[in-house]
C-alpha cells in the first residue's frame, strides 16, 4: 500500500489516501483495474504505464462503475498509449500530462449566451475565438474525434445537429455567426441549462442506458439570469447532483465549468454565488478570469503551456485531480 496525493474536486487542500499500486516490472502486477482488463505492461512505456494507472484509479474514485458508459475502457488505454503524442501536441511537461490524458474521457458541451447584450464591446468575436481555442485543444488530446458541441440559450435551432460534433474551426465561425444573425433576448441561464443540456446530454442518455462518455459542461455568460429567479442556476445543477446520486454515478460523471465573457459586475456576482455554494463547489470550477482578457494577453515568445487557454484548461484539469467518492 503507498499513500497518494491528491486534490479533489472543488477543493483547495489536499489529502491523503492508501491506494494499492503495481511495482513498474513485476512479472504480475497486483493492480485492482476498475475497468475490467489488466495493462499489458510490455507494450507500453514506463509513463504510459504510470498514466494508465492514473487515469484508471481516476475513474474508480471519480466516475464510478465503467459499465455505465460503452467506451470507457478504450479510451482510458487510448489516453495512456497516446501520452507522448499529447505532451509534444500541446508542449506539455511530464508532470501535467497524466491531468490532461483524462480530459480524453470527456466528451465538451458549451453553453453560450446570445443574449443582446453579446452584441457589445466584440463579444461575439471573443466568443468564437474562445470556442475555436477549445476546440484546438480537445483535438489535440481526443482520438474519437468527438470535437466540441455548442448550444445557445436563445437559438431555437441549435438541437438540428448541425452544433454538435464540431471539430473544423471555421466551420464553428460559421455555426456561432448563424446563432448571433440578430440580437435576442433573455438570459435564462438555469433553465436553459435544464432543457438544452442537462434534459438530452445527461438525463435522457442516462435513462436510456445511452451515456457513452462523461461530460465537461461549459457555460459562457456576460450577465446574470434575467428571466428566471436567482437561484435557479445553483438549483437546476444541484437537481442534476441529486439525479447523478441517484443513479449512481459519482461528481466525475459530469462537471460544470462557468466562465465569464465581459465585464459586467452581475456576472461576477454571479460566478461568486456560484463558487461559494458548498452544496455544488464538488463538481463545479468558475474561472476567475474573463475569457476574452485571456486571449488579449501578450503571447510573445512563451511556452505553449502558458497560453492564456492552456492554463484556464490547466484548472480544468485541477478538478481532475485523484479524488475521494
Amino acid at each position: 500500500m503507498a499513500t497518494y496525493q491528491y486534490r479533489g474536486f472543488g477543493q483547495e487542500q489536499s489529502r491523503s489516501i492508501s491506494l494499492a499500486v503495481v511495482v513498474l516490472g513485476a512479472p504480475h502486477p497486483r493492480f485492482f483495474d476498475p475497468l475490467g482488463a489488466r495493462p499489458r505492461r510490455s507494450m507500453m512505456t514506463k509513463q504510459e504505464y504510470n498514466i494508465y494507472v492514473d487515469v484508471h484509479n481516476f475513474v474508480q474514485l471519480n466516475i464510478g462503475d465503467p459499465s455505465h458508459f460503452r467506451n470507457l475502457k478504450k479510451l482510458a488505454s487510448n489516453a495512456a498509449k497516446r501520452a507522448g503524442t499529447t505532451a509534444k501536441r500541446l508542449g506539455l511537461t511530464t508532470t501535467n500530462t497524466p491531468d490532461f490524458d483524462k480530459l480524453m474521457l470527456y466528451d465538451f458541451v458549451i453553453l453560450c449566451d446570445d443574449s443582446s447584450s453579446m452584441h457589445r464591446d466584440n463579444r461575439v468575436q471573443d466568443l468564437k475565438t474562445t470556442l475555436e481555442e477549445i476546440a484546438k485543444i480537445v483535438n489535440s488530446i481526443g482520438f474519437d474525434r468527438s470535437g466540441i458541441t455548442i448550444r445557445f440559450l436563445n437559438y431555437p435551432e441549435d438541437a438540428t445537429g448541425e452544433f454538435n460534433n464540431l471539430t473544423n474551426l471555421d466551420e464553428i465561425s460559421k455555426q456561432v455567426d448563424k446563432a448571433y444573425q440578430r440580437k435576442r433576448r433573455g438570459s435564462e441561464l438555469g433553465g436553459k441549462l435544464q432543457s438544452k443540456v442537462i434534459e438530452p446530454f445527461i438525463k435522457k442518455p442516462i435513462d436510456n442506458g445511452k451515456f457513452e462518455k462523461p461530460i465537461i459542461v461549459v457555460m459562457i455568460s456576460d450577465g446574470q439570469s434575467t428571466d428566471e429567479n436567482e437561484n435557479t442556476l445553483k438549483d437546476v445543477i444541484k437537481d442534476c447532483k441529486k439525479f447523478l446520486d441517484d443513479k449512481q454515478y459519482r461528481k466525475g460523471s459530469v462537471i460544470f465549468l462557468l466562465s465569464q465573457i465581459g465585464n459586467s459586475n452581475t456576472a461576477t456576482e454571479l460566478l461568486e454565488g456560484v463558487r461559494n455554494d458548498e452544496e455544488i463547489r464538488d463538481m463545479v470550477y468558475c474561472s476567475p478570469h474573463r475569457l476574452d482578457e485571456m486571449i488579449r494577453k501578450p503571447q510573445g515568445e512563451s511556452p505553449p503551456q502558458y497560453n492564456p487557454m492552456m492554463l484556464w484548461s490547466s484548472k480544468l484539469c485541477g478538478l481532475l485531480a485523484i479524488g475521494s467518492p
